[in-house]
């Protein structure tokens, strides 16, 4: 099955610590990092709009996905 790990570089230490535990049991996992991220890429509830460390992360995970046609 295709994973993909989308995290932002400010996320919590302890969701690092575990998509480094899982990479490392599966290499075939692609990760990626979304600069300034955290865990909510930035945004606010109530949902105020998105971030642009949000509309990067929609746009990685859209690359992978299209990447499995």
């Amino acid at each position: 099955v295709p994973i993909v790990l989308v995290l932002g570089s400010d996320d919590h230490e302890r969701l690092w610590h575990g998509s480094k535990r899982l990479i490392e049991r599966n290499s075939k996992i692609q990760h990626k990092v979304i600069a300034g991220g955290n865990h909510t890429f930035q945004t606010r509830h109530p949902f105020a709009g998105p971030t642009p460390e949000l509309e990067h992360a929609i746009r990685k995970t859209l690359e992978f996905l299209f990447s499995l046609q």
